[in-house]
C-alpha cells in the first residue's frame, strides 16, 4: 500500500509539474513578446504567470493533499528549465525563481492546510506565498543598493498587489461558476494513474521548453 501511495504521488507530481512546465514555456514566451510587454507591469510574467503557477500547485495540493510534493514539482520544472539553460548556455536565474515559487507555496500550504482550491484559505495562501516569493526573488533580481528604489517597489509591492487583485477576481468568478453552474465532476485519478500520460506530458514540457527557450 505504501509503495502504491509513493507511485501515486510520483505520477501526480509528474502530471501537474508537466502542466506547469508547459504553461511556463508557452505562456512565458507569449508574455515576453513586444506586443504584450507594452502593457508593462499589468501584463508581466510576475503578475500573470506566477499566479497561474500557484494555481497549478493548488490543484496539485487539492488532488494529493501533500504539501511536500509541491516542492518536488518545483524541482521537476526547474530541472527541465536547467537542462535547456545548460544546452543553450542561458542564465540559470529562471530555475532559481521556479524553486522559490514552489518552496514559498509549499511552506504556506503546509502551515495553513487549505481544504478547498476555491476558498479564502487558499487565497490567503496565495497572497502570503506571492509576497514571500517576490521578497525572496528580489535578492536575486536586485543589487542591495537598489532595495527601496522605485524599480524594487514596482517589483516587490505593486506587482504583488496587482497579482493578488487578479487572483481575487478570477477566484470570485470561479466561485460564482461553481455555485450557480452545474459542472461535471472530473476524476483526474483515472488520467494521472495511467503512467504513460504523466510521462508523455513531462516529455512535452521538455520539448516545449527546448523549442521556446
Amino acid at each position: 500500500m505504501k509503495k502504491n501511495n509513493h507511485m501515486k504521488t510520483f505520477l501526480t507530481v509528474l502530471f501537474f509539474g508537466a502542466v506547469w512546465g508547459i504553461v511556463e514555456a508557452t505562456l512565458g514566451t507569449i508574455l515576453h513578446l513586444p506586443a504584450i510587454r507594452i502593457a508593462g507591469i499589468w501584463g508581466g510574467a510576475t503578475t500573470i504567470l506566477v499566479p497561474i503557477a500557484f494555481a497549478i500547485m493548488g490543484m496539485y495540493y487539492k488532488q494529493s493533499g501533500n504539501a511536500r510534493g509541491i516542492a518536488y514539482m518545483g524541482i521537476l520544472v526547474a530541472g527541465i528549465k536547467a537542462i535547456v539553460c545548460a544546452i543553450f548556455a542561458l542564465s540559470l536565474r529562471p530555475c532559481a525563481y521556479i524553486l522559490l515559487e514552489s518552496l514559498a507555496f509549499a511552506g504556506v500550504v503546509a502551515f495553513v492546510k487549505p481544504k478547498e482550491l476555491i476558498s479564502w484559505k487558499m487565497f490567503g495562501c496565495f497572497a502570503i506565498a506571492n509576497t514571500v516569493y517576490l521578497l525572496s526573488a528580489s535578492f536575486i533580481q536586485f543589487a542591495p543598493f537598489q532595495y527601496g528604489s522605485a524599480k524594487w517597489i514596482e517589483y516587490a509591492v505593486y506587482s504583488n498587489l496587482i497579482a493578488v487583485g487578479y487572483t481575487l477576481v478570477v477566484g470570485l468568478i470561479a466561485y460564482l461558476i461553481k455555485t450557480f453552474v452545474k459542472t461535471p465532476n472530473i476524476k483526474l485519478d483515472k488520467v494521472i494513474l495511467k503512467p504513460y500520460i504523466p510521462v508523455m506530458m513531462t516529455c512535452l514540457a521538455l520539448v516545449c521548453t527546448l523549442v521556446l527557450k
